[in-house]
């Protein structure tokens, strides 16, 4: 991103919050594991995003009560990355983000396009 603003990022997000990724060990640079502290998941967030390949079109929802973030293939509409936000106090606690294809193929089986 290189411009943004990373010290407003890291006063939205929780002291002890935590990312969770989970991509099927398919893309580069994903997380493996939980990250934890604040500003560590700032530095991540804002870093070269960590996506499969575009282009996308977005839609904001609600999954499981959380805000939530799907990106679908604009060619074929496919779910490719589901992120949901958990917040609590007016910060962020927890991002957890789906891009792994076999867990998002249920969900890509009963949505329509």
């Amino acid at each position: 991103m290189g411009s943004g603003d990373l010290r407003g990022l890291i006063d939205l997000l929780a002291e002890d919050v935590v990312l969770d990724a989970d991509s099927g060990g398919r893309f580069p640079g994903a997380v493996l594991a939980p990250l934890r502290d604040r500003e560590a998941v700032a530095g991540f967030v804002a870093s070269t995003p960590r996506l499969p390949a575009g282009p996308f079109d977005g839609a904001i929802g609600d999954i499981n009560g959380e805000p939530a973030l799907v990106l679908r293939g604009r060619t074929d509409a496919a779910i490719r990355v589901v992120i949901t936000l958990e917040i609590d106090g007016g910060v962020v606690r927890a991002i957890r983000a789906i891009a792994n294809p076999d867990k998002l193929r249920w969900l890509n089986a009963r949505c329509d396009p």
